[in-house]
């Protein structure tokens, strides 16, 4: 989560130094700069774990498929 954060304040601030930034959350409640709002922490935690829980199946996916395909070249 913490990742999210500083990619979004980081990309936020660059893009406002360029005058470029499609986002302003200066108005909302507990932003940082205009750039993060922390009240979406629930949110992006909800998501890194569903990435996560993605990760981790692909993860399991591939070390089966890669195991298989080690023992199928094995009996040729």
């Amino acid at each position: 989560m913490t990742m999210i954060f500083l990619t979004e304040y980081s990309t936020g601030f660059l893009l406002k130094k360029a005058n470029r930034c499609p986002w302003d959350y200066s108005d909302a409640p507990l932003n940082i700069n205009g750039l993060i709002r922390l009240d979406y922490a629930p949110c992006w935690f909800a998501l890194g774990l569903f990435y996560e829980g993605l990760m981790s199946r692909h993860d399991k996916f591939r070390e089966n498929y890669d195991h298989s395909e080690n023992s199928t070249l094995e009996n040729t």
